[in-house]
């Protein structure tokens, strides 16, 4: 079995975009959030602090 499956089912040819733009601009919109207060928290814990870079 092929683990690439690109090109193998024209069923996403077939299918008409089944979710309105303004729920997919919801959605991300929701998961954006979800993800900026994630990072926020795993970055709290360094704010002040002084890195080296490269």
């Amino acid at each position: 079995m092929e683990p690439d499956w690109i090109g193998k089912c024209k069923c996403v040819t077939i299918l008409d975009d089944q979710i309105p733009e303004e729920i997919k601009r919801v959605r991300l919109q929701t998961l954006m959030d979800v993800q900026n207060e994630i990072s926020y928290e795993l970055n709290k814990p360094m704010e002040g602090q002084v890195f080296d870079i490269i």
